[in-house]
């Protein structure tokens, strides 16, 4: 899969396999690519970087697989950075939670276990798309 080897991405979840798997994956492609098991300490991560894109897991605790966790989780980052581009995974999924993670500011949901293409393509469609949210930016700010 190619990229360009820009943008950052921030991979939250509880399973360590995954996060390795993440990492492996990614790393090539792009820029920055930090793994996080641990969603009590996003804040702190968001205070030192500015992630392009954030994989975030929809359930933490063992056992629970709601997607509560993530729904709050994903209300936090996008309090602490409105602009950041969330894409929810979880190997939980169904309907209901995908439309209620995008109706609180996920801008992708994908079912784990994700192949590699599959999380490549989301991560660089979600790039794209702050790419062109930049431009048209600035474009709107030349014309005022």
């Amino acid at each position: 899969m190619k990229s360009d080897r820009s943008g950052s991405v921030l991979v939250v979840d509880d399973d360590n396999d995954v996060l390795y798997t993440a990492r492996l994956v990614l790393r090539g492609l792009f820029e920055k690519v930090d793994t996080l098991d641990r969603p009590g300490l996003i804040p702190e991560y968001l205070k030192t970087c500015k992630y392009d894109v954030i994989l975030l897991d929809m359930n933490y605790t063992r056992g629970i697989t709601s997607g509560k966790e993530g729904l709050e989780w994903l209300e936090k980052i996008l309090r602490i950075d409105p602009d950041t581009r969330v894409l929810t995974t979880t190997a939980y999924g169904e309907i209901n939670l995908a439309v209620q993670a995008m109706k609180k500011g996920a801008v992708d949901f994908i079912i784990k276990p994700w192949n590699k293409e599959q999380l490549v393509i989301s991560v660089n469609n979600i790039l794209q798309l702050n790419q062109v949210d930049k431009v048209s930016k600035s474009l709107k700010g030349m014309l005022q």
